[in-house]
């Protein structure tokens, strides 16, 4: 593995932690099957940081708040 991508990946303390759940990543990261792209995509994922799910996440809210205004009426 490249001490670059050693460096990326402690500078970044999500990708860390999702390489800490994700130990078998490893393996990938040291033949270099797997880039620092790539990583960062599956981050996303993992921590629901994807712009469907933000918005998913979002929807949800105003249909929370929905509710709640509905019960007050």
């Amino acid at each position: 593995m490249n001490k670059d991508i050693i460096l990326k990946i402690r500078e970044n303390n999500e990708l860390y932690t999702f390489l800490k759940y994700n130990s078998y990543l490893y393996k990938s990261i040291f033949r270099g099957d797997i880039s620092i792209k790539v990583l960062d995509k599956m981050k996303k994922e993992f921590f629901n940081q994807t712009p469907e799910q933000k918005l998913h996440k979002f929807a949800d809210k105003i249909e929370t708040i929905n509710t709640i205004l509905e019960i007050f009426k």
